[in-house]
């Protein structure tokens, strides 16, 4: 061959070499650790980016001969790190893996010869003789039941911790957050209320929905959230729509509904740092009429609202004028001069938690919860009981102030008191909420008799309105409830969520039946509007047919009156709410990632392709899809949320949202390429869960988690919530096909009384053709005790109750298996619960603990295997920083790296530092720093806590890298910034 040929063929060799990643000889990527073998693809994340429909062909060459398995990589329940059970396969003496993209095209290729060996130590001081409490699954085979020795925590090697030397600002990570278009959202699903149109306030005949929203308000020099703007939304209803049939959408002209605000402030109430008042509406994110029966409708058609603490304490809204209105008095302080005073102790009524009822001319606030607190600035009291306004004289100080009653409260001293006794520091009681009666109004366990004209008669202990004598023994007229046509008030009024149920809402829209039309007509006959039993109907025999879609445009209708809209109209553009409640990549879109920002809980899309010039991100809203139609309106998950999860099935892209009571996807691309509008769906309902351990599943109130399973299934996580619903056998899994629903299986039993939480999967291959088959491992928390003791049989209550990891199993082509949950030793810092992430190679559980400790655990020798205490340069317990939406204090790089945040020096820190935790092929630990975030004056560590966050991968240059985006914690109000760590994870 002459010396041109050599060329050739050498240029033609490394331009083939130079197209994939070709590796050959020991690499601690492939290695044998006893009857597991390991393939680790570490880039395998970036690689799914950046090519279509990736398939490995891994072949075994040993005793048994050849043998070789096809893995499907585009599958995101196929983990960075493959493992193989090789223990009927015998000495496995060569590997060889090809990953391949979708035209065949060659993107990855090893050979491994001889396979490396990996062995365990056993280098961990253990306790003496003390071993795990095994907390046996319906499916766990006897003979299988683990052994695990416990750890002693005392005796861990200690490592101390010391600031990063990679430093970044929080002012050069902090970008405010942009928008065209930032829209009011609804303030309350539960309340929407049926009264007289504000457009012919004298006509009983005609009434409107009233919808309550409300806007975030920011300070343009600061980008600080200032204030919430509220709003009720009136639409009326026409009496025409009941002359049609059949579906039909409905946009009304901009004069067609009303938008009623105010810019009027409380009367005399200077506050600390305004002395002209608040809004009288308020300023917080609690929306009007949000809490329950904070709401009611007298004769008249004007709308009363409680719960305004940070307003006027009362307001309504009267049709008759168009306008807000608050008490021509300081309603907190008149009200205030019913308190005695203390020595000692500060009262104050219960005015975030006041509920409503109208009758004989007034208006009775029942304040609900009574309840002392001991603090630095002495002890609080929150007082429960009832006072009474007049429904007229709103406009006449002297006359209102003089008719303001007290009617009963908590404390023992009143002329009417609900309790004989004091409250004592750290305890608490509920009144209970209003409705009247034939006599006056009954609340809890309470029945107040009322004169005719409103005054008290007598406070009675009861257990139902029925009984002919109180909890003394005397006797009692008879009453019943006061209804409307069959309903309670309360129920008549409110057509939304909490009431009758008739109206779905958006935002800019609302859909109703027109049955449920007619049934919200005040003429509607009283037998139409509720059966025998006191429930209300949602149709009738005859009722006209079909479902009404009814449009109205906020932002238009603010837009072209900027003059009366000016606060709100100023607010419509420019800073808007950073992704607070969840921050999602969007999958092979370079610089975008998907977030709910807001209580809205509506879809944005942010753009963060521009920050570097402009040092801003971009937010616009993913378009509602509504009637097979396009809008200009934002789609919203529904729901509040806690976790996401990108799924395929169907040709389609899912983005499944868990969260407070449901779960919620949508479709996003179909064919791969992304939809033009989305609409949520609820799924939840849809499930019927079948026990596999002959055990109801309570019900959940808060789904957590949604996880890829065998055969294209999902696996759903949720809980209860002690004294808001559900019990102690409402967390645990269930299994379901997304493309059918129906069916699944849950398994509740194992894990009755504790919560699951950072659950892992990981999938077993077989050489011998057995199908893959997917372990899951979820870490307890603290029991509930509450739940405990929910359970009366004590031999049906955990034996065990300290903290533990539930173990489950699920292959293809079978169900799921509840297997084992082992319990965890006990944290000399106090804090047991854990948090838990694969080691890279997938062959070990790390384990954090609170304050600190670290430990990893043998999945196939099931055994611990070595441990870490962190400690501060001060020798303390390090303070751990939590992610929230989902919970973690220990987390993992999409290429498979685990990392931790902490403040070192606690809440007084000037910096957090982020650190990686390595773990060894055998399970060693160890931790460095990664990265330290620093402020000088402005800054705190609670902005680094509890907040949502995502790794952003760079599609553009496709170097291994990923930034870090860090979000807002939504339970401290959020933030109208994102923040971005540029190359957290650096290029490869």
């Amino acid at each position: 061959m002459n010396a041109s040929s050599l060329r050739f063929v050498s240029t033609v060799l490394l331009t083939f070499l130079c197209s994939m990643e070709v590796i050959i000889g020991a690499d601690d990527t492939i290695f044998r650790c006893g009857d597991e073998l390991i393939v680790r693809l570490p880039q395998l994340g970036q690689w799914r980016y950046k090519y279509p429909k990736l398939n490995a062909t891994l072949k075994l060459t040993g005793a048994s001969g050849e043998k070789v398995l096809q893995v499907n990589l585009s599958d995101r329940l196929t983990p960075e790190a493959m493992v193989i059970d090789v223990v009927g396969f015998g000495a496995c003496s060569a590997v060889s893996l090809e990953v391949k993209d979708a035209t065949g095209k060659s993107v990855h290729a090893q050979q491994v010869s001889p396979v490396p060996t990996v062995t365990i130590l056993n280098t961990l001081p253990l306790q003496n003789n003390t071993f795990a409490a095994i907390e046996p699954g319906s499916k766990l085979d006897p003979s299988a039941t683990p052994r695990i020795a416990l750890p002693d925590l005392t005796k861990l090697r200690m490592q101390d911790l010391t600031g990063a030397t990679r430093t970044v600002t929080t002012d050069s990570i902090t970008y405010p957050v942009i928008t065209d278009a930032d829209l009011p959202g609804i303030a309350s699903n539960n309340g929407t209320i049926l009264s007289r149109q504000s457009f012919a306030p004298d006509d009983p005949t005609k009434v409107s929905l009233y919808f309550s929203y409300r806007k975030a308000i920011y300070d343009t020099s600061t980008t600080k959230l200032k204030e919430w703007r509220k709003m009720l939304i009136e639409v009326p209803l026409d009496r025409a729509w009941l002359n049609k049939q059949g579906d039909e959408t409905i946009t009304l002209p901009l004069d067609g509904f009303a938008i009623h605000t105010t810019e009027e402030r409380e009367l005399a109430n200077p506050r600390w740092n305004d002395p002209l008042g608040y809004n009288m509406l308020g300023g917080s994110s609690s929306g009007l009429y949000q809490g329950g029966q904070s709401v009611e409708v007298d004769d008249q058609g004007r709308i009363y609202i409680s719960n305004v603490a940070d307003g006027a304490g009362i307001v309504r809204f009267n049709p008759h004028t168009g306008k807000f209105e608050q008490p021509p008095v300081c309603f907190q302080a008149e009200t205030r001069k019913f308190v005695p005073e203390t020595p000692g102790i500060k009262r104050n009524w219960d005015l975030d938690d006041a509920k409503l009822v109208c009758t004989r001319g007034r208006l009775y606030i029942v304040f609900d919860r009574n309840y002392r607190v001991s603090t630095p600035n002495g002890e609080f009291e929150t007082c429960s009981g009832v006072v009474s306004v007049p429904l007229e004289n709103w406009h006449d100080a002297e006359v209102f102030r003089k008719d303001i009653r007290l009617h009963a409260a908590c404390w023992p001293t009143a002329k009417v008191p609900l309790y004989n006794d004091e409250l004592i520091v750290g305890s608490s009681r509920k009144a209970g909420a209003p409705v009247a009666t034939k006599r006056g109004i009954t609340f809890g366990t309470y029945r107040l008799d009322l004169d005719a004209n409103g005054n008290t008669e007598r406070l009675s202990v009861i257990k139902t309105i029925r009984d002919p004598s109180d909890a003394a023994g005397r006797s009692l007229p008879p009453t019943e409830f006061e209804t409307i046509k069959g309903l309670q008030r309360q129920r008549y009024i409110n057509i939304g969520a909490a009431g009758r149920q008739f109206v779905r809402l958006a935002y800019g829209e609302c859909s109703i039946s027109r049955a449920a039309i007619a049934l919200s007509m005040p003429d509607a006959p009283a037998d139409l509007i509720a059966d025998s039993t006191g429930r209300h109907r949602t149709t009738f025999s005859g009722a006209p047919s079909g479902e009404l879609t009814i449009r109205f445009d906020i932002t238009a209708k603010i837009k072209r009156d900027p003059q009366r809209f000016a606060t709100l109209a100023a607010a419509m553009i420019g800073i808007s709410q950073g992704p607070n409640y969840a921050v999602i990549d969007a999958p092979g879109e370079a610089d975008r990632v998907i977030g709910v920002c807001d209580y809205n809980y509506f879809y944005s899309k942010l753009d963060f392709s521009r920050r570097v010039a402009e040092r801003k991100v971009y937010k616009s809203y993913l378009p509602l899809m509504s009637n097979g139609q396009v809008t200009g309106q934002p789609a919203s998950v529904g729901l509040g949320p806690y976790n996401s999860t990108w799924v395929e099935h169907d040709n389609a892209l899912w983005l499944y949202i868990t969260g407070y009571t449901g779960i919620s996807r949508i479709k996003y691309a179909e064919g791969g390429k992304t939809l033009a509008g989305f609409t949520a769906e609820h799924i939840h309902g849809r499930l019927l869960p079948q026990p596999i351990d002959v055990v109801t599943r309570d019900n959940v109130k808060d789904f957590l988690y949604v996880l890829p399973a065998t055969d294209n299934r999902l696996i759903n996580i949720g809980r209860g919530r002690v004294g808001r619903g559900g019990g102690a056998r409402s967390a645990g899994l269930e299994l379901f096909d997304p493309s059918t629903l129906g069916k699944s299986q849950s398994a509740v039993e194992m894990n009755r009384c504790y919560g699951l939480f950072t659950p892992l999967s990981r999938l077993i291959y077989s050489p011998s053709g057995s199908p893959v088959r997917q372990e899951i491992y979820a870490a307890s928390g603290n029991i509930r005790r509450e739940y405990v003791e929910d359970i009366t049989d004590p031999a049906q209550r955990p034996k065990n109750q300290d903290p533990k990891i539930f173990a489950y199993d699920c292959a293809s082509g079978a169900g799921l298996r509840d297997l084992y949950g082992f319990s965890l030793p006990l944290n000399p810092n106090g804090d047991n619960s854990a948090n838990l992430v694969f080691s890279p190679c997938h062959q070990f559980l790390v384990v954090m603990q609170g304050g600190g400790t670290l430990l990893t655990y043998s999945l196939a020798q099931r055994r611990f295997v070595d441990g870490l205490q962190l400690r501060n340069s001060a020798g303390e317990p390090i303070h751990l920083l939590d992610y929230s939406k989902p919970s973690a204090w220990i987390w993992t790089a999409p290429d498979g790296q685990i990392f931790f945040h902490a403040a070192l020096d606690g809440d007084a820190s000037k910096s957090v530092n982020f650190f990686n935790v390595q773990v060894t092929n055998a399970g060693q630990i160890t931790v460095a720093p990664q990265l330290a975030v620093t402020w000088d004056k402005v800054g705190q560590v609670k902005d680094f806590n509890r907040i949502v966050r995502c790794f952003l991968p760079d599609l553009n240059k496709h170097d291994g890298s990923y930034d870090l985006v860090l979000g807002g914690d939504s339970d401290n109000g959020g933030q109208p910034t994102v923040r971005v760590i540029d190359d957290f994870v650096p290029a490869q």
